[in-house]
C-alpha cells in the first residue's frame, strides 16, 4: 500500500480532490473493529468501494528482472476472501471489490506518470467473464506499450503486461476464481494494474496524489 498511497497506512485517511481514501487495515492482521465501526458510524453506506492492492499478481517477465513469487494459493486466497468478507460484515455493506495488482518488479515509471490499466467487471461475474475482459484489455496494452518503448525501451510496463496476460493470463484468474465462487462470491467489480506510484508523497498530512 506504501508504494501506492505513502502515509495511507499510519494516517488512516487521505483525501484529494473530493476523493477520501480510508486505511481498512491489513488483510493478514485481524480487521480493527473499533476503527471500522466507527467509520459505518459516519453514514449509512460508509464507503463508495473496497481497494484491495496486493503485488501477488506480479508475474511480469522481462530481460533484468528478478524471478517472481509463486501466485497465492487456493487456501491462501479463501483466507483473503474471509478477511475481506469480514471486514464488509463490520462496515455493515457489502461494497463493490476492486482489486488493485501492483508490479513492484516493474520498478517506478521514471520521467512519467504512473500509468493504470485495467477493466470493470459486470454484476454476477464468473471465471470465464475475467478471463474475457483481460484478454480484451491486451491490443490496447500491446500498442500503446510499442508506442512508449520506441520513445524508450524502459518504459516496458504496458508491454510486458500484455505478455503477462497472454501467456499466463491464469496468474491472474485462477487465484480470483476464488473470489467469484458462486456459492460464496465476494462483489468483485473490477482489476486495475499499475506499477508503484512516482512522486505520490505530499507533505501535507492527509492529502494523497501529484505534485
Amino acid at each position: 500500500m506504501e508504494q501506492l498511497t505513502p502515509g495511507l497506512t499510519t494516517q488512516l485517511w487521505q483525501e484529494d480532490r473530493g476523493t477520501l481514501l480510508l486505511w481498512g487495515g491489513d488483510l493478514n492482521t485481524p480487521a480493527d473493529s473499533a476503527w471500522l465501526t466507527a467509520l459505518r458510524k459516519l453514514r449509512r453506506r460508509p464507503a463508495d468501494g473496497l481497494v484491495w492492492v496486493t503485488s501477488a499478481f506480479d508475474q511480469l517477465s522481462a530481460p533484468g528482472l528478478e524471478p517472481p513469487l509463486p501466485v497465492p494459493s487456493e487456501s491462501t486466497m479463501d483466507s483473503l476472501s474471509h478477511a475481506i468478507s469480514t471486514r464488509m460484515d463490520k462496515l455493515g455493506w457489502q461494497l463493490p471489490l476492486y482489486v488493485w495488482s501492483l508490479h513492484p518488479r516493474a520498478g517506478q515509471p521514471e520521467g512519467r506518470i504512473t500509468q493504470a490499466a485495467g477493466c470493470l467487471l459486470p454484476a454476477g461475474c464468473r471465471t470465464e467473464g475475467l478471463a474475457e475482459q483481460l484478454s480484451a484489455l491486451t491490443p490496447d496494452l500491446t500498442s500503446q506499450g510499442l508506442q512508449q518503448t520506441c520513445g524508450e525501451v524502459k518504459h516496458n510496463f504496458l508491454l510486458t503486461l500484455a505478455d503477462q496476460l497472454i501467456r499466463e493470463p491464469q496468474s491472474v484468474t485462477a487465484p480470483l476464481s476464488v473470489m467469484l465462487n458462486p456459492y460464496r462470491p465476494l462483489p468483485l467489480a473490477g482489476v486495475v494494474f499499475s506499477q508503484p506510484s512516482a512522486g505520490a508523497e505530499r507533505a501535507v498530512t492527509h492529502h494523497w496524489g501529484y505534485g
